[in-house]
């Protein structure tokens, strides 16, 4: 299996190879539900090894990231998922990674990301109250992202 070779001196190489495969094919989900599984068991397992591949991490690779940080989030290593997304939002990287990354549910929500949230003034609306009555649709799940992009 592609997990068992994946190592940290191996990892920039597996990267590479991915980013040629996402650019050949796109990114679409149906091309890349298998590399989304691999991500995931390959950061539930070798989370050290996941970490290395977030230092680096490219926009080609976005597609892959929610898996990565939820297997990361699984693996007990929320330290590393909250240190990563905080660097990314403070300079608006990785935003549609991120996104993915919470619409998959998070165990935690980083710190960054509480901040946005408590903030209400910064998502163009006038109350915190005017926020919490907003509800979803009906038949849509209420998450983070839906309420910061719906905001105002």
């Amino acid at each position: 299996m592609i997990v068992e070779e994946i190592t940290a001196q191996t990892a920039a190489d597996w990267m590479t190879t991915l980013y040629r495969f996402i650019e050949a094919v796109g990114s679409d989900g149906g091309h890349l539900t298998p590399l989304r599984n691999c991500m995931h068991k390959l950061a539930r397992d070798k989370p050290d090894v996941a970490i290395l591949m977030l230092d680096d991490i490219e926009a080609t690779g976005s597609a892959l990231l929610a898996q990565l940080l939820v297997g990361l989030d699984e693996a007990g290593r929320n330290d590393a998922v909250s240190a990563h997304l905080d660097a990314w939002l403070a300079r608006g990287a990785q935003l549609p990674g991120i996104g993915d990354y919470l619409r998959c549910g998070p165990r935690l929500i980083p710190s960054g990301l509480r901040l946005m949230l408590r903030a209400p003034s910064q998502m163009k609306t006038n109350s915190r109250s005017s926020l919490a009555r907003r509800r979803p649709p009906s038949g849509m799940i209420a998450t983070p992202t839906r309420f910061l992009l719906s905001a105002g």
